[in-house]
């Protein structure tokens, strides 16, 4: 071993913690050369495609190496990979050239990481033990829900009752719902046949600011929060492009809530803001607006895929091109360009709604944001979090974006409504394309904690 690949070994390990450990951009570019060649089949070219894939991911990412080797200007990893969102960590042996000083040229193997069980081997794949196993996925909080509202119904039904429950075509089983207006934006108020609703929640249905109103498509969604969470969910219909262009959606979204916390009658801390793509965005939008109004702010935020950057800038619209075939940048960029929006430079006004969070010391307790790991709209996710307030910036780290575990207690946490994986409290199912193929039988539960 010469003096030379002992230091190609040290440089090696110290830009890979700096990267992916770290996320210090700035430090990690002294260690990668600007003409970076990358031979991967799931990272875009260059430096900046490595860098950007690592700014998608988790802020729970973590990289450690069990064995280096160097032989001339070539560098041999063998590591692992956690915390990235997916089911099993991944076991990966890179192979990395040096050129002057810096990381030149990069090739990768990567397998998932098996446990004990599906060992053939029965010998551990990474350093001497087996992964841990998860805990299993805790119940869901929708089937206890609807178990509760059975029991709590009256045992002395009449015939046309139980034809009622039993002919299979209520789409929202234990739930009212009413037309309603929060001061003169109308919406559609559900409630849960069953018990005094505890909170409040103002609710932004998706649609891509075209699509969505009645919110029809939406209220099973919206039922399920109202059941799980002992809610009353108000599903805002605001006005749609291009019939109404921003900031139609905008405007009626921020009277709604303010309405509700002015003149509803809850008590601020019990109000939450819920939205999904589009209306994630008009979630945070509204939340940015209502601080700025210094009205009083919702007790949390939750967004599901969040359409949250309106530049299109988020690296999962190319990184995740092939597992989300719904939400594309030239649909986005029609929807947004040529219909919701009636300047050229409006969709950067309407992202800085978003940004808009950066510096805020408010109380709110924390937003969770949840994309799912094959979503286009992953970026955006990440960055529409990465400038909440201290709660959950003291979490994620300076500059992380914060995905929640259910170790974490964030106020709320969005989980799939039957069947609720580990996985799901991180990212619950809620991508496009996902929703694309099973919103029709897929609800979700937002929890109270």
């Amino acid at each position: 071993m010469t003096v030379t690949e002992d230091a190609n070994k040290a440089l090696v390990i110290d830009a890979f913690d700096a990267l992916f450990n770290r996320r210090d951009y700035v430090r990690a570019e002294a260690f990668w050369s600007p003409d970076y060649i990358q031979h991967s089949a799931h990272i875009s070219p260059g430096r900046s495609g490595l860098f950007d894939l690592v700014k998608s991911l988790p802020a729970e990412l973590r990289y450690e190496y069990q064995l280096v080797v160097a032989d001339g200007d070539h560098v041999i990893l063998h590591g692992r990979f956690s915390g990235h969102g997916q089911s099993a960590n991944w076991v990966v042996v890179d192979i990395v050239r040096i050129a002057d000083g810096k990381l030149a040229e990069h090739w990768d193997v990567i397998q998932d990481e098996v446990g004990e069980t599906q060992s053939r081997s029965g010998l551990p794949m990474f350093g001497d033990t087996f992964p841990t196993v998860r805990p299993p996925a805790p119940s869901s909080l929708l089937l206890q829900a609807f178990v509760n509202y059975l029991r709590a119904r009256p045992t002395d039904v009449d015939t046309a009752s139980t034809r009622t429950f039993n002919d299979g075509h209520a789409a929202l089983e234990g739930i009212s719902s009413r037309p309603n207006s929060l001061g003169g934006v109308p919406v559609i108020t559900l409630e849960p046949l069953v018990g005094t609703p505890e909170r409040t929640v103002v609710y932004y249905h998706g649609g891509g600011y075209v699509s969505g109103s009645p919110p029809d498509r939406y209220l099973p969604l919206a039922g399920a929060v109202a059941l799980a969470a002992n809610a009353r969910v108000h599903a805002v219909d605001y006005r749609l492009a291009p019939e109404t262009r921003f900031p139609g959606a905008f405007e009626d979204c921020l009277a709604a809530y303010r309405w509700t916390v002015l003149h509803g009658g809850a008590a601020p801390e019990s109000v939450a803001v819920l939205g999904d793509s589009a209306g994630g965005n008009l979630a945070v939008a509204v939340t940015v607006a209502a601080r700025d109004e210094h009205l009083p702010l919702p007790s949390c935020v939750a967004v599901i895929s969040p359409f949250a950057d309106l530049t299109f800038s988020g690296a999962s619209l190319e990184l995740r091109k092939l597992a989300d075939p719904y939400v594309t940048r030239e649909m986005l960029t029609i929807v947004v360009r040529g219909l919701a929006f009636t300047r050229d430079d409006a969709h950067i006004i309407a992202s800085r709604l978003v940004a808009g969070l950066a510096g805020t010391t408010t109380s709110a307790e924390p937003a969770v944001a949840s994309p799912g790991s094959g979503c286009s709209a992953l970026s955006a996710a990440s960055a529409s979090t990465t400038y909440w307030p201290s709660t959950v910036a003291n979490h994620a780290g300076a500059g992380r974006p914060a995905f929640h575990d259910s170790q974490t207690r964030p106020a709320f946490f969005i989980t799939a409504a039957i069947s609720v994986t580990a996985s799901s409290v991180v990212t619950a199912p809620g991508c496009h394309s996902e929703r694309c193929h099973r919103a029709r039988r897929e609800t979700f539960a937002v929890r109270c904690r």
